[in-house]
């Protein structure tokens, strides 16, 4: 008996299992990309886009973009073009401008109804969810969002790539899909997104940071 309470102890600090990390809430869709229902208006996938483990980081995309990249930057920002002219202009205050499939990783890459969360989606995650600092395997940090029917996802930690490389690796920094145009100063220049280290809620389109799928 013995033996066996210091072999679990010994996987546990080790990183092989975590003693959290179990969600008996997941399911699969046909494709096999499982998700979660945290009681909110959509479900969320419990991996990030290019992740191959819950705890492990996805990729970091600039925002529209599907392919990533070593550094993100204005003069390798593919749809910069595309922000200042009319496909996502939002030069007006006020003005929204979402993704086209096209341009929406999650859709490219899982099909089906899969897509990147709304601005909407997003803060309903952040608002209606308690988020929980935790430790997963491999020492990763991570976020353990629980919905308000007790379900959850692990979001693991992976900070903004920009030009100078990561940045606030500590915290999760979340794409949706949608832009909107809250002063004239930004001129089409950011986009949506949610951060575990502020209520700041827009960013420079170019930043990489990491996305989370949802579907209805």
């Amino acid at each position: 008996m013995r033996k066996a309470i210091f072999f679990i102890i010994l996987l546990l600090s080790s990183g092989i299992i975590t003693s959290c990390f179990f969600n008996k809430s997941n399911t699969q869709d046909k494709d096999d990309h499982s998700y979660v229902d945290l009681g909110l208006s959509v479900k969320w996938a419990t991996m990030d886009i290019c992740a191959d483990k819950e705890w492990a980081p996805g990729y970091h995309f600039a925002w529209g973009e599907t392919v990533t990249k070593a550094v993100c930057t204005w003069d390798n920002y593919s749809l910069y073009k595309d922000t200042l002219s009319s496909r996502y202009r939002t030069d007006s205050l006020g003005a929204t401008a979402t993704l086209k499939d096209a341009d929406d990783v999650v859709t490219k890459l899982w099909k089906g109804d899969w897509r990147m969360p709304s601005s909407e989606e997003l803060l309903e995650l952040r608002d209606n969810c308690k988020w929980e600092r935790v430790t997963l395997r491999h020492k990763t940090d991570a976020y353990k969002v629980t919905g308000p029917n007790g379900n959850f996802i692990y979001i693991p930690c992976g900070g903004i790539l920009q030009d100078k490389g990561f940045v606030d690796q500590n915290e999760v920094y979340l794409w949706s899909k949608d832009a909107h145009e809250l002063s004239a100063d930004n001129h089409s220049k950011v986009a949506f997104a949610i951060s575990s280290a502020s209520d700041n809620t827009t960013f420079p389109r170019y930043f990489g940071m990491r996305i989370r799928g949802v579907k209805k």
